[in-house]
């Protein structure tokens, strides 16, 4: 009978290596150890070049660190395929002397092998780049409008979206 897994050693190891963070909508989010750092930085390049104030820029504002890191992230798994499949084809044209043609060939075998997935990574790096630029553009819109002076020089107060 296998222990419990709270008492596996190597299950604990798993979890000490990872920590938890909370987002600007008080959400919290768990990450590797060696991402927190990143992601901090992040969310705080955010929060500097928007300064979301109300309730509503700020969950505009963790759109954008999500679509950045989702970003980032796709953009590192497309790095693999290609350091992946440099490992996995690269014997095959060891015969090559051009490196130039060589990378190519290997690349071309990537794409035949594993050009689904790559073609699946790629859209998605596009809908992100569109999101990315929706929410920014909408926290800014949500910016403009809460500092838009009324007829009698009083800041509109933003209005409350329906959910």
């Amino acid at each position: 009978m296998a222990p419990p897994p709270d008492s596996d050693p190597d299950r604990s190891k798993d979890f000490s290596s990872y920590s938890t963070i909370e987002t600007f909508v008080g959400r919290s989010i768990v990450l590797s150890n060696d991402e927190v750092d990143e992601y901090r930085e992040l969310m705080d390049s955010v929060r500097q070049e928007f300064h979301p104030a109300t309730f509503g820029e700020q969950w505009r504002a963790q759109g954008i660190v999500d679509g950045e890191w989702r970003l980032r992230r796709n953009i590192r798994v497309e790095k693999g395929f290609y350091l992946l499949g440099e490992r996995e084809f690269g014997g095959e044209f060891a015969h090559e002397t051009d490196l130039e043609i060589r990378a190519n060939l290997i690349k071309n075998r990537l794409l035949q092998v594993r050009g689904k997935q790559l073609k699946q990574i790629t859209q998605h790096t596009k809908w992100l780049r569109k999101q990315l630029e929706k929410d920014i553009a909408e926290l800014l819109a949500m910016q403009n409008e809460r500092h838009r002076p009324t007829r009698h020089g009083i800041h509109a107060v933003p209005k409350r979206r329906a959910s």
